[in-house]
């Protein structure tokens, strides 16, 4: 399936690093990041990339295991893996730009015992003032 997205220039896959994003501000509508923030730099810059390419009233969403879950596993340790709980998850967010009424983090059960956080941000839309309630509506219920 993503051999023909990729032939028809449909998708476009890049391989670098996170930090700078080869993008222009405002790039994407979506973005989509599985099992990725374990590997993000410790101060931030790497989700605030993705802030940055993240077009105004777009949406990112976040899955990874969960502290608890992968605490667990013998792969895992700080060397390697930077593990979050709900609250770390909401900070690393936070602290890349999105605003926390903009977050919703649900916990995830998978099988073999496996829990997970699902995070869904959404970028505010650029006003000087910052999101007026109907645009703020609007982007959180948008028409179908």
């Amino acid at each position: 399936m993503n051999e023909v997205a990729v032939s028809s220039g449909r998708m476009v896959l890049v391989q670098g690093p996170f930090s700078p994003l080869p993008w222009i501000d405002e790039t994407f509508d979506k973005v989509l990041l599985v099992n990725v923030a374990y590997f993000f730099d410790s101060d931030g810059r790497d989700m605030s990339e993705v802030y940055r390419v993240l077009r105004s009233g777009g949406r990112s969403v976040i899955y990874l295991t969960s502290r608890e879950t992968m605490a667990k596993w013998p792969f895992t340790g700080p060397e390697t893996h930077k593990l979050y709980d709900r609250c770390e998850l909401l900070d690393l967010l936070v602290g890349a730009g999105f605003q926390p009424s903009d977050i919703a983090i649900e916990d995830v059960r998978l099988p073999f015992g496996i829990m997970g956080l699902l995070a869904t941000a959404a970028k505010s839309w650029s006003t000087p003032d910052g999101p007026t309630p109907a645009t703020r509506r609007q982007r959180l219920n948008p028409p179908p």
